[in-house]
């Protein structure tokens, strides 16, 4: 038989690009570095014969998945190059790769029933039509039995009342008033902050009682030593 004509009879390979294979291994369930590591062992091997629209990738390219990312089609992956003083990190990046479909499917059983797209096309969807018609039809269903079903009325939630006006204090509440402030404000020993302790409890004496039962700090304090010494505070 002609060697030409045995040739021709061959079926000719399917190469997708590489975000083809990338979503349809997505939508499998894989993980970003599940499918990183296994296109980088299979195009390391060579068992995933791939095409690049560049140069050819430099030697350790593939060797280090860890480093390299996916955009679309296109891989990068940071390398070590140069011996001494030319030796640096540098990003070499493969663009618009493209790998055989059917060797794809032999790595990934699971894609056997699944068709790729039209070649020279870098922006696909897989098909998924049967499953995903079934599902639209559950959904749809499920979305009319709730549509159909009457909504119940709203109710207006009562409003809550207003705050009134906080209750001042009296004459009568002015020990228990004098423990509670020197239990969160404790009375200093030198003789200037303990005026000025009692200046600031007078000022807000002004606030919570009504009427005020000192005129000044210095009454305050005079009350605050007799009260210590009968024991009240």
């Amino acid at each position: 038989m002609d060697p030409v004509a045995q040739a021709d009879r061959q079926p000719a390979r399917k190469l997708v690009y590489l975000e083809v294979v990338t979503t349809a291994l997505r939508r499998l369930g894989l993980s970003e570095e599940s499918i990183k590591r296994g296109i980088f062992q299979g195009c390391g091997d060579r068992s995933l014969p791939y095409s690049i629209a560049g140069e050819d990738p430099p030697p350790g390219f593939w060797r280090n998945p860890a480093t390299a990312s996916f955009n679309a089609s296109d891989i990068s992956n940071v390398l070590v190059g140069g011996a001494g003083d030319d030796a640096g990190i540098y990003t070499f990046t493969l663009r618009d790769v493209m790998l055989d479909w059917a060797e794809v499917v032999a790595k990934y059983p699971a894609l056997r029933d699944i068709e790729p797209p039209e070649l020279g096309m870098s922006h696909v969807e897989i098909s998924f039509a049967a499953p995903l018609m079934r599902w639209f039809e559950t959904l749809m269903g499920w979305l009319g039995a709730l549509w159909r079903k009457p909504a119940p009325p709203a109710q207006e939630e009562p409003a809550a009342p207003a705050p009134g006006p906080a209750k001042k204090l009296t004459r009568e509440d002015v020990d228990g008033w004098l423990k509670e402030r020197l239990r969160r404000r404790p009375l200093p020993r030198q003789r200037r902050q303990k005026a000025e302790w009692f200046r600031a409890a007078h000022e807000q004496m002004k606030l919570d009682f009504e009427p005020v039962p000192f005129g000044d700090s210095d009454s305050l304090r005079r009350y605050f030593d007799k009260a210590v010494q009968q024991k009240k505070i």
